[in-house]
């Protein structure tokens, strides 16, 4: 446990030194062409999500759901190109402060590089960039171009504008539970597809009850992965592949959310699956060849100013399945407090 609370406590003050150099830089009164350049940076964009929860109000238990990237674009950063090759480090994961009380121990750790969009369909009526974009203006507090909420409503303005987006990535991930008894590593190929084609059928039952226009619902996100994990033989699954160490896994995925109610309100849908791809008896009679987890979360947006760039909210959410490394079947029911660096 003492692990896994300090590795989270490590990801949050790696987030916030990255911050603070880039704002060191930013504030020098001179610099030299060596000192502008951006090459010199290695990550140019950052985000923190920690949801704080409660598990168990009787015996009081609680923990924390986050996630932690950062990520480089390797193409530059000019405004008149959609076209991106990033790469990204990142954490994502399920800690309590009871370990028996984790019913989705699964702390994964990654390395992706993504290219988008490989493709896209562009809009009858908006291209790539939307008036939504070029009316964006950049927190007075901070930088040119370094207000991260304007640079998240342009990318989510570029695809707005696209019904369909097309992207791939190369990854390496490390799977682990909380107690770091179980791990395994995966690495492979992903597809992945974002698309509005399909939001106005299902934003229909949540459109009846949002009454702010700015609300609306985001594309649906659809993925299709393939990993090869290595070490498998280290999780609890090792007695059921036969003495195998290696496994083949198809991994599928799909979210999606929208507004309800004012414009301070979300609902937000994840459902993630993995498949086995060699399926042996052992596996499949156990019922770990098929394994699935989904999330419903319910958040409001709270007005509270932590600093430029932040959003707090109040949550509830629901999860439930099996996630890797070792597909235990497990369900949260949390009430939290959620903050967006």
């Amino acid at each position: 446990m003492k692990k896994a609370l300090l590795m989270i406590a490590c990801l949050g003050f790696g987030s916030l030194a990255v911050a603070q150099v880039n704002k060191n830089a930013d504030t020098t009164a001179k610099k030299s062409i060596v000192e502008k350049s951006s090459s010199f940076k290695i990550f140019d964009k950052y985000g923190l999500k920690v949801d704080l929860k409660f598990i168990d109000p009787e015996k009081g238990s609680f923990g924390i759901d986050y996630q932690f990237q950062l990520d480089r674009n390797l193409l530059g950063h000019d405004p008149a190109k959609i076209n991106k090759l990033n790469l990204s480090l990142g954490s994502r994961g399920f800690v309590t402060v009871a370990e028996d009380k984790n019913k989705n121990s699964s702390l994964i750790s990654e390395i992706k590089l993504e290219g988008q969009p490989l493709f896209h369909v562009k809009g009858k009526e908006l291209g790539p960039r939307t008036p939504i974009d070029l009316s964006a203006e950049d927190d007075p507090e901070l930088p040119p171009g370094k207000d991260p909420l304007v640079d998240e409503a342009r990318n989510l303005a570029a695809q707005v504008a696209s019904p369909l987006w097309l992207s791939f990535n190369l990854h390496a991930k490390h799977e682990t539970t909380q107690d770091f008894r179980n791990s395994d590593f995966a690495f492979g190929p992903q597809l992945s597809v974002s698309t509005s084609y399909l939001s106005a059928f299902l934003d229909f039952p949540f459109g009846l009850l949002r009454a702010a226009k700015n609300n609306n619902p985001r594309q649906l996100d659809l993925s299709v992965g393939y990993d090869y994990v290595t070490g498998a033989n280290k999780t609890s699954l090792a007695p059921l592949l036969d003495d195998a160490k290696f496994m083949n896994r198809l991994n599928l995925k799909a979210e999606w959310e929208t507004g309800i109610f004012s414009g301070n309100e979300r609902i937000a849908f994840l459902f993630d699956s993995y498949y086995d791809l060699d399926r042996n008896l052992l596996l499949k009679n156990a019922g770990k060849d098929w394994n699935y987890f989904y999330m419903i979360r319910i958040e409001k947006l709270l007005k509270i100013n932590l600093g430029p760039g932040t959003k707090t909210k109040v949550a509830v959410k629901y999860t439930a399945g099996e996630l890797p490394p070792n597909f235990d079947k497990g369900f949260v029911l949390g009430g939290g407090f959620s903050i967006d660096f």
